[in-house]
């Protein structure tokens, strides 16, 4: 099928990598001693099934899991020599207990390369993990490229717009999710330091989240990182480590906490998140799920 293609080019040059086989990855029924690959609408969430007869048959119901298929297919693959591989007669059915499985990387406080990112995508297909989570954002650097305020991302520690494409393209052929963590609104001094007209507040590296203006522009950041995670169906939000020590006592948070009617200042970041949340998910071209640790 069409759809299973660019998973089948992944699949062929891992084979090629492992065995030195060369195969051609076409639009055909099969024929035998092929790999083939498809789309069954009975199977439910991530179950497949792979049979080994006069050939291999990976079938499940979803991208997704005919993509946890292939990957069981390599590891009952018995390279005999260069250029020659064998696979013994095998029926299997499976599915993943839990349908969450995720890993974090965080490339926020420690930069890690593109490549290396690819290679850790690499590995959570191997290991059957669906979702990578990036932790983008912190005091130290944010990572993200933005059009809406392009002072915001740190030089020299931040990618382009290119390389977060490629990224979540390289991880959806292979199965992968990338999961965006923008931190908010604590852990945001990078984001406090590079406009501080805008975010700053009396606490230093918290975004002003009294601020009508600086709530909206936190909007507009989360709507350019959904657009470019468009195949993520979850954003993380952070909304950890919060120092909210003295704002009750701030002029601008007491207008807040008064034109919003919450209870003082942990009312009104509870606020700020909902704002975030509630205004912004319908907004953009993919569905999300807000996650907040």
């Amino acid at each position: 099928e069409d759809e299973l293609l660019p998973l089948a080019e992944v699949l062929a040059g891992e084979i090629a990598a492992v065995t030195g086989l060369d195969l051609a990855c076409v639009r055909d029924r099969g024929r035998r001693g092929d790999i083939v690959l498809g789309i069954d609408p009975s199977y439910e969430g991530e179950r497949y099934s792979l049979v080994v007869n006069n050939g291999a048959v990976v079938r499940g119901g979803n991208y997704h899991a005919v993509a946890l298929g292939t990957v069981t297919l390599l590891q009952a693959m018995v390279v005999e020599k260069p250029g020659a591989a064998g696979v013994a007669r095998v029926k299997v059915t499976d599915a993943p207990v839990t349908d969450y499985r995720g890993l974090l990387m965080d490339v926020a406080r420690q930069w890690h390369s593109p490549e290396t990112i690819q290679d850790v995508i690499r590995l959570c297909r191997l290991y059957k993990i669906r979702y990578l989570q990036l932790h983008l954002s912190d005091d130290q650097s944010f990572t993200v490229p933005l059009k809406t305020y392009p002072k915001i991302p740190t030089e020299g520690r931040s990618y382009t717009f290119e390389q977060m494409r490629d990224l979540v393209s390289y991880a959806d052929r292979r199965g992968v999710t990338l999961v965006p963590e923008i931190d908010m609104p604590a852990q945001s001094s990078a984001i406090c330091n590079a406009r501080p007209d805008l975010f700053k507040s009396p606490n230093g590296g918290i975004i002003n989240f009294a601020s009508d203006e600086a709530v909206e522009a936190m909007g507009d950041i989360i709507d350019e990182v959904a657009t470019l995670f468009a195949s993520s169906p979850y954003i993380h939000l952070g909304a950890d480590e919060a120092n909210l020590h003295g704002l009750n006592a701030d002029p601008e948070f007491q207008a807040a906490i008064e034109k919003y009617e919450v209870d003082g200042v942990g009312g009104l970041f509870n606020h700020f998140l909902n704002r975030i949340i509630c205004s912004r998910s319908d907004s953009v071209s993919s569905s999300w799920t807000p996650s907040i640790s």
